[in-house]
């Protein structure tokens, strides 16, 4: 009797190990656009597959020259990729591209490329720009993901993330407590080199103080919400502790 109840001990756990964990989505605009939600991106990897999702290379982020020879887009790519492997995860990169004149949009073709991604991957959770971001990227990206989730026929939970200097009238409803993890994410954000990261990292520090003191922590992210689309009683925000 013992020998079988150890067998079935074993068994579970190696189907428990072995099963497919739920996967949270994160679709970004550009590459470092991570930064922000990175703490929030850290913990759920410690429970749930994590996706990052690159709507652009960020073709544009150093000037025309790096645009038009591709080697902003080439060094980006690398320097996200720096980033994921943090979280356990490689970034799928889209083809909209990132410059004036060629700005990002949700049109079909883009559109349908994440509607494959969500009907093969069927997350549990995705986190997107706040709506009403100033940068057109963000709100262009936001756009297509929720027009993808519904092609898809998917309803996940569905979050904003906020960044502070562009989401305008952003309204938190979850807020994580990322102190655990505040020097890890420190690390993942420097991994943007090309984008001043050391200047992204105080920004960000400066956020997660500001919205820690909103709930008693020294450092948090807070975190909208699509309304209906998360259960009273399961959020995986709540599952990494969120208030």
């Amino acid at each position: 009797m013992r020998l079988a109840l150890l067998l079935c001990a074993v068994v579970s756990f190696v189907l428990g190990a072995c099963a497919e964990r739920e996967k949270v989505v994160f679709v970004c605009a550009h590459p470092d656009d991570l930064a922000g939600p990175s703490g929030t991106a850290l913990l759920l990897a410690e429970k749930f597959d994590v996706k990052v999702v690159d709507f652009t290379k960020g073709e544009g982020g150093l000037g025309e020259a790096g645009y038009r020879d591709g080697t902003t887009a080439k060094l980006r790519v690398e320097e996200e990729k720096k980033a994921c492997a943090m979280l356990g995860t490689e970034p799928v990169f889209l083809n909209e591209v990132n410059f004036r004149g060629r700005e990002a949009f949700a049109g079909r073709e883009v559109t349908e490329d994440l509607r494959k991604l969500f009907a093969e991957w069927k997350p549990r959770a995705v986190i997107l720009h706040w709506p009403l971001d100033t940068h057109p990227d963000h709100v262009q990206s936001t756009a297509a993901a929720l027009h993808a989730l519904h092609l898809a026929n998917l309803k996940p939970e569905i979050y904003f993330q906020e960044q502070t200097t562009q989401s305008r009238s952003f309204q938190p409803v979850y807020y994580v407590n990322i102190g655990r993890v505040k020097e890890k994410k420190d690390k993942l954000i420097l991994n943007y080199v090309c984008q001043e990261a050391e200047a992204i990292r105080q920004r960000k520090e400066e956020d997660a103080r500001f919205r820690g003191r909103r709930i008693g922590c020294q450092f948090a992210e807070c975190f909208g919400v699509w309304e209906g689309s998360v259960p009273a009683d399961r959020s995986v925000l709540r599952e990494i502790g969120a208030r």
